[in-house]
């Protein structure tokens, strides 16, 4: 979806990046003065990734930001692919591919809790470091 989809359907808010300040040619990360703690990603002008950063906004399996990790194992069960957070060793990534491969959720833990989450299309879902 293109951003002025997106803004259509957010009520509006976000703006393109100009490329002379991305972080890479093709991607770019915004968000609304509405709502701060949620960010979208584009790539080549397109919907790529939603990252959520602030308690109250749940998944769709109704994890949201502050949960125990144990609600994500039980929402997804043997789904879930669990790796060692790239920055700290005491953290891990919890993510969930879709049936078909295409799209995922990762959800960031922080001390037992699930610091932030992020959905969206597979490869995107795997960056690290915002668009990178």
């Amino acid at each position: 979806m293109p951003l002025d989809r997106v803004n259509a359907a957010i009520g509006g808010g976000m703006r393109e990046v100009p490329a002379e300040l991305r972080p890479s040619p093709d991607c770019y990360i915004v968000s609304t003065e509405s709502t701060p703690s949620v960010s979208y990603m584009f790539v080549a002008g397109v919907l790529k990734r939603i990252d959520v950063r602030q308690a109250g906004i749940r998944s769709d399996h109704g994890i949201a930001v502050g949960d125990p990790v144990a609600k994500v194992w039980r929402a997804y069960g043997r789904s879930v692919r669990a790796e060692t957070d790239a920055y700290d060793p005491r953290e891990q990534y919890l993510t969930v591919p879709s049936r078909d491969g295409r799209f995922g959720i990762r959800y960031e833990t922080a001390n037992g809790k699930i610091k932030s989450y992020y959905g969206g299309a597979w490869e995107q879902v795997q960056y690290t470091e915002g668009c990178l």
